[in-house]
This record gives structure tokens, C-alpha cells and sequence, in this order.
């Protein structure tokens, strides 16, 4: 995580300016060493991240990723990101967050998928990260035609799926998809 990104996040939520100097102090002052081949490397300061164990980690990450939500209702809003609604009187779904799994939903129209990959981009971007493709899957209904999805694939460099399998434990689609 590109620091510069998270601090513009703190004062985007309105932190205080000590918090943020505090918060960030304590992100960027521990300096690392590696083990290699059982002996310690010199001493180096580290440029960018979150520590695992650091238990402010979790709320930064959560705070960032908040930051992508507010870029897919800047989306939305300007009438680019369409959200798929589920069944006739449903919720609108664009995105769910969970830990660090990110679930995606828009109409299947190249317009629409071209916004939803233009935010990861700038989000991408801005916080110092990549989207790893090998492990993003791109699902839709059995309406979507094989040239469509072609189109879809092509925007995303995403490969469609028939199964998106199981997620913590439980199936991703169950039933028709319709739509």
C-alpha cells in the first residue's frame, strides 16, 4: 500500500492532522532486515505497506478499501457503473467487500464493464497495488451471448467461468441466474 495513498484516505475521512502524523509514524519508522541463507541483511527502511501483526493494519485496509466503494458511487452516480439488482423488488448489488476479496457486479454491457475496470485502474493506481487476473474470474448469466462475453473478456483480460465455485464454504450462484 502506497503511504502518499493512505494518507490522503486519513484526511479524506477527516483524521486529525496528529492522528494521521501519529498513524503514519508508526507505519513508516520500523526498518526491516532479511534472512538469507540463515544470516541477517543489513538494516533497510521499507517504502510502502502494512504490517501483518500491526493491529491498526486491519482498520487502514478497511478505511482503503471504503475509498473504492466511494469511487464505485462516483460511478454510479455519473450514470457509468450500472448495479445489477437482485430479483424483481431486491437490493442494487455493485460491490461486496469482504477481507480482502473484492466482488464486482454490473450490467454485462461493454460501457458499463469499461467503468468498472477504469475505477480498479485509478484505485490500483492511486494505492501502489494490481488486480491479479489469474485469480479474478468474470461470471454472467446464460442471456450474456458468447460474442458479448468475448467483448467483456477482451475490456478485462478476465477469462469467463460457468462455476464460480464456493466461497467461504458455500456456493456462489445457486439456482437460475436469469439476468
Amino acid at each position: 500500500m502506497d503511504w502518499r495513498f493512505l494518507h490522503k484516505v486519513l484526511c479524506d475521512f477527516g483524521f486529525l492532522d496528529k492522528i494521521i502524523s501519529l498513524i503514519l509514524h508508526g507505519i513508516t519508522s520500523p526498518s526491516l532486515c532479511l534472512l538469507w541463507n540463515g544470516k541477517c541483511s543489513e538494516q533497510f527502511l521499507p517504502k510502502r505497506g502494512l504490517w501483518q501483526g500491526d493491529p491498526l493494519s486491519p482498520y487502514l485496509f478497511v478505511l482503503c478499501m471504503e475509498k473504492l466503494g466511494y469511487m464505485i458511487r462516483e460511478a454510479m452516480e455519473n450514470g457509468s457503473w450500472q448495479p445489477i439488482q437482485v430479483g424483481w423488488v431486491g437490493p442494487k448489488l455493485s460491490h461486496l467487500f469482504f477481507a480482502d476479496d473484492v466482488l464486482l457486479f454490473t450490467k454485462a454491457k461493454a460501457s458499463h464493464v469499461r467503468a468498472v475496470t477504469e475505477v480498479l485502474h485509478q484505485f490500483c493506481a492511486d494505492l501502489g497495488l494490481k488486480v491479479s487476473l489469474v485469480k479474478s474470474k468474470v461470471f454472467a448469466s446464460k442471456g450474456v451471448t458468447p460474442r458479448r462475453r468475448n467483448k467483456i473478456s477482451n475490456i478485462t483480460h478476465i477469462q469467463f467461468t460457468r462455476n464460480l465455485g464456493k466461497y467461504l464454504g458455500y456456493d456462489m450462484v445457486h439456482g437460475r441466474v436469469s439476468n
